[in-house]
């Protein structure tokens, strides 16, 4: 029972550090963060990202690059 409300505690936590993370990407770029919207959550591809965004595919795919590494750097400087 207790590994199973610890698991609950640990899956939150886990949610709240990517949400402040994304919290603090949209701070900096609103654009990486609504990417990061689209293509996680929303499930769009990287072509239907630079169609609703009016973007390049290239600056999607450069943006998704950038995106990710600022996300992984946050959540690694987050748990530590």
């Amino acid at each position: 029972l207790h590994e199973g409300r610890a698991s609950e505690e640990a899956e939150a936590a886990d949610i709240l550090a990517v949400q402040e993370a994304l919290d603090k990407l949209r701070a900096m770029d609103p654009r990486k963060a609504d990417l990061i919207d689209l293509i996680v959550f929303a499930g769009l591809t990287t072509s239907e990202v630079a169609e609703t965004l009016q973007i390049s595919l290239s600056t999607v795919n450069r943006d998704w690059r950038m995106a990710r590494a600022f996300l992984q750097n946050e959540l690694k400087s987050i748990s530590s």
